[in-house]
């Protein structure tokens, strides 16, 4: 291997460590904005659906209204979708909400469904 071929590979190697030790961890500055009451949605890939969770802060409540649909074929009020639902929300919420080293959890007896959605509240802990 030639020295240039070397200092090429060497470089694309600090290029990688240097985007890894940068990059947010947590969700970084979307926590900032995630409990500031506003509506927000992202889409979530989970076990090869397609969903969107969409959440907003309930400061009075201390915690998120949760909204979770299923792209393509609508979720159900079955069980297995109710499952679904909640282990997409809760991951969605603890990586786009929750401070570094918390997890989102369900609050009990919150979970509604609805038109092919379901919704809960959840909160960081």
């Amino acid at each position: 291997m030639s020295g240039a071929a070397r200092m090429i590979i060497a470089a694309g190697l600090l290029l990688a460590a240097a985007g890894c030790a940068t990059a947010p961890s947590g969700g970084g500055a979307a926590i900032a904005t995630a409990s500031d009451g506003k509506v927000h949605s992202e889409p979530v890939i989970y076990n090869g659906q397609r969903f969107k969770v969409t959440f907003q802060y309930k400061g009075e409540r201390s915690g998120y209204d949760v909204w979770i649909s299923r792209r393509g074929r609508a979720l159900s009020g079955a069980g297995g979708d109710k499952e679904k639902a909640l282990h997409v929300a809760t991951s969605a919420l603890s990586h786009y909400a929750c401070p570094q080293g918390q997890k989102a959890k369900p609050v009990d007896d919150t979970s509604a469904f609805a038109g092919g959605t379901w919704r809960l509240m959840a909160r960081c802990a």
